[in-house]
């Protein structure tokens, strides 16, 4: 099985190693080990962002909890989190730091909260490497980017019941303005009828003069 190693600094650049043993598949005879040195960050680059600090970016630790790639500030990067300098850094929070003391225990979750640099959301999960957990991960997306884009959704929701509204009311126009020249068709052929009948009453009353007469 392959093996991950926690990380560790070499020229000035955090690593983890990574090496595979190299197995005979006939007679399982163990032949060797292959291995790879690899920058942290570029290996966690991979799965997600670890230098834009104004989008969603990842914080990844190892089992003791030393940072091994993280989107905010490179210098944190070898420090461990429980360690004074990022202390210093994140102003000893309280809720950050439960929450990866919690990380660091095996467990997912998530918070909100803020130690000077803008309040933040954070969703964590433990990666399982052969079934046990190897690295933890963080992943930190700043609150003006969620009410950003919660926003975006909430004015293009609006357009469309503006758009509904609209043309609710112009079929509502349409229909009233209808009606109107509907009414005033009845209107005018009520009043025809009836000047017809009021003529018709005028030449059956003049006929019956003329009968009485005869």
């Amino acid at each position: 099985m392959p093996v991950f190693s926690d990380g560790f600094e070499r020229q000035g650049i955090y690593r983890i190693f990574i090496s595979f043993p190299i197995i005979n598949r006939q007679t399982q005879e163990f032949l060797g080990i292959v291995g790879a040195s690899i920058p942290s960050e570029s290996f966690f680059a991979h799965y997600g962002n670890v230098e834009h600090i104004g989008s969603n970016f990842l914080v990844t630790y190892n089992k003791g909890g030393t940072i091994l790639a993280n989107g905010i500030i490179k210098s944190l990067v070898g420090q461990n989190f429980f360690g004074d300098y990022t202390q210093r850094f994140i102003n000893h929070n309280t809720i950050l730091n439960n929450l990866t003391r919690n990380l660091l225990a095996g467990n997912s979750g998530s918070a909100v909260y803020d130690y000077g640099q803008g309040e933040r959301l954070t969703t964590q999960y433990p990666v399982f490497v052969n079934g046990i957990p190897t690295y933890f991960i963080q992943l930190v997306q700043p609150s003006s980017q969620i009410y950003s884009e919660i926003n975006n959704q909430l004015f293009t929701e609006r357009a469309k019941m503006f758009l509904l509204l609209a043309g609710t009311i112009a079929v509502i126009g349409v229909l009233i303005i209808f009606l109107i020249k509907w009414n005033h068709t009845l209107d005018n052929e009520v009043k025809r009828r009836t000047s017809e009948l009021n003529e018709s009453n005028i030449q059956l009353a003049g006929a019956n003069e003329r009968l009485k007469i005869t």
